[in-house]
């Protein structure tokens, strides 16, 4: 059956986190959980966390070759453009198997992956439930699976 973690409930699918000490996680996807690194000067104007609206972009197509084709028959499916769903977090996830990285989203200084699907567990960053329309239409392709 299909599983799905939504913000921490992705994080924690991972081998650890670096969350107030390192913390094992329930290790079903190889990976570690850190946090955003800070600004480094007073040109970077952002806060940590992040809270509020970005974009999913498929993954750098140089890495997987795919751009957005790998999204059928996923949570994503059905997608063909830039997706801006809302955020709210201060750490992301590093997988250690890039492939399974579904989107990518930019934040202050740091490349995430916002969503990732290994076989039946899906993992994603953002709040699907808070997202308006799009974020619903995820809801309902992770329930068709």
């Amino acid at each position: 059956k299909p599983l799905l973690g939504i913000c921490l409930g992705m994080q924690l699918f991972m081998t650890n986190s670096e969350e107030n000490g390192i913390h094992n996680g329930l290790d079903l996807i190889k990976g570690k959980v850190i946090r955003f690194r800070d600004p480094n000067d007073h040109n970077d104007k952002y806060k940590i966390p992040q809270i509020g609206w970005n974009v999913l972009s498929p993954p750098n197509k140089k890495r997987n070759g795919l751009g957005n084709k790998h999204w059928d028959n996923s949570i994503l499916k059905d997608f063909d453009k830039k997706l801006y769903m809302y955020f709210l977090h201060s750490y992301y996830v590093v997988l250690e198997d890039e492939r399974v990285c579904l989107s990518e989203t930019f934040y202050g200084r740091d490349l995430f992956c916002s969503v990732f699907q290994k076989n039946q567990i899906i993992g994603c960053q953002f709040h699907p439930e808070r997202s308006g329309e799009q974020g619903l239409k995820i809801l309902k392709n992770f329930l068709a699976l």
